[in-house]
This record gives C-alpha cells, structure tokens and sequence, in this order.
C-alpha cells in the first residue's frame, strides 16, 4: 500500500522518512535525490499551484514499481491567496483516490509543547530547527530563555492552525472513503515499537515491522532541548496558564472527531489572531 504522510514541522516526519528509507522493500519519494519534500516548494524554491502537485503526485506514484512508495508534504495549499485550503485539499484528496494511495496523517498532540518549539526556533528564539543544528554540531546547547511576547502569541496561534489543518484533512479523507491513518508524535517517543506495528499495519506490511524496528535503532528520536523546564525560565506559570493545550491524554477519534475541541481552538486562534493585529498596531 502505497501512501503520503501529511505532517506539519516539529512532528518527527523527518527522522520518520530517514527510518523508513533503511527498511527494504520501502521506497522514500524523493530521498535518492536528497529531496524530502518532494512535493513541496522547497524543492524548487517557488511556491507550486495545487494543479501542478496533483500532477507531481500522480507521477510519483503512477510509475511500475515493486515494494511501496511512501512520501510526506504539508498538507496546506502553496499558493493560499488564489487557493483557499479547503479547495485545494479537495483537488488533493481526489488525487490521492485516483493514484489508490493511503492517507497517514502525522500529528503532534501536545500543542502547549509543540508552541514552545516552535518559539525557541533555532535555540535562540529565532526561527529554525534546533535538532538539524544539533546534527552538525555535537556541542550544541539552547539557550535559557524567557517565553512571552510577539513570538509565543505568534507560536500558539501557528500551533493551533496547523492542528486544525491535520484533523479537518482527516476528517475529509475519512468521509471520501480513504480510510485515513492517524499516528502522533508523542506515541513515536513514548512507544516506538508499537508506532512503528501500528505503521507496518496501515501499509499492509506487517512483516517488515522486524526492519521497521531495525531502522528505528539506527535513527533514534532526540530530545535536543532537554526538558522544558529547565530551558524556559517561566515554564511553571506557563504550563499552569496553557495546560488546556495538550491533548495527548485523549483517543483519536476524540481528537479529530470531537467538535467541542475543534470550536474552543478555532476561537483561541481568532482570539490569538487578534492579539497579534493589536501587537503590530
């Protein structure tokens, strides 16, 4: 079963693929030519129409081959003041029927944790990814900081966009009758063995779970920034103020499927978004 893991950054999509890329049998669109998104516009640098990645998709998976193909993208569409993401992903999910490939959606549950990923950035509060800097620089430390301003209502904001954006793909994918998987990065680090069952079985692989686990040896997940205690300096009061943002508590289905969560984030994002046009003014 071929399939396209939709994922938003700070997910684990990348050490995902790199793990996937060891398994035999399992082939990593794009990964040959060093392009891990290959239907993304980082790939040529400009941003590409709905049209144009329908079209990547369908040749990418169209081509006789055997084993399975897997890929990832962000699901939101590139172009998003000619295409609102609710158009594009309609076109999207019609190519994905078209080409037969299983839709694996990526998600991160804790969105109090993933907002202050999203502000430390680099490490120094600047955007970036601390655990690819940490890659080339093995005495790479964070930095201590102090969260609030501009970037943590940006951080939160951005957060909760994309969450909504992954549960209501989700939920489009499951009423066109795709039969969408939902894996969370939080189940990749607490329970490997069994993400990586509950992946084998999505692929109808089970047989190659054995590789899965091989491979996951060799591209271990790493916490770079320790815990977040110790890096933010208000973490306590933070956590107290935004505990309502982690859902890593709740089953699946409450998570894509429950229209309480859905209204509340909605809100706080519109709230956020308001706090944001006050900020700039």
């Amino acid at each position: 079963m071929n399939a396209i893991v939709f994922f938003e950054e700070k997910s684990g999509s990348t050490a995902l693929m790199l793990a996937l890329h060891r398994v035999t049998g399992v082939t990593v669109v794009g990964m040959k030519q060093k392009i891990v998104e290959p239907f993304d516009m980082h790939r040529s640098g400009r941003r590409l129409g709905t049209r144009k990645v329908c079209q990547l998709i369908t040749s990418a998976f169209s081509a006789e081959q055997d084993g399975i193909r897997i890929a990832k993208m962000r699901p939101r569409s590139q172009k998003r003041l000619l295409l609102p993401d609710v158009v594009h992903e309609r076109q999207l999910i019609r190519a994905l029927k078209h080409s037969q490939i299983q839709p694996i959606i990526l998600l991160r549950t804790d969105l109090f944790e993933l907002a202050l990923s999203k502000f430390h950035g680099n490490g120094s509060g600047q955007n970036g990814h601390m655990q690819f800097i940490a890659v080339r620089d093995k005495d790479f430390a964070p930095e201590r900081m102090v969260v609030g301003g501009k970037r943590w209502i940006w951080s939160r904001r951005r957060t909760i966009v994309q969450f909504r954006r992954l549960t209501r793909l989700f939920r489009r994918c499951a009423s066109a009758g795709l039969n969408p998987v939902l894996l969370t990065y939080e189940h990749l680090l607490s329970q490997p063995e069994s993400f990586w069952q509950e992946l084998a079985t999505a692929l109808q692989i089970p047989a190659l779970a054995q590789d899965m686990q091989e491979a996951l040896q060799q591209q271990r997940m790493r916490k770079v920034r320790g815990k977040s205690s110790e890096l933010y300096e208000n973490y306590k009061e933070l956590l107290h103020r935004h505990e309502g943002l982690n859902f890593s508590g709740l089953s699946p289905r409450d998570l894509v499927f429950n229209k309480a969560i859905d209204r509340h984030l909605l809100l706080e994002g519109l709230r956020l978004r308001l706090q944001e046009w006050l900020a700039r003014s």
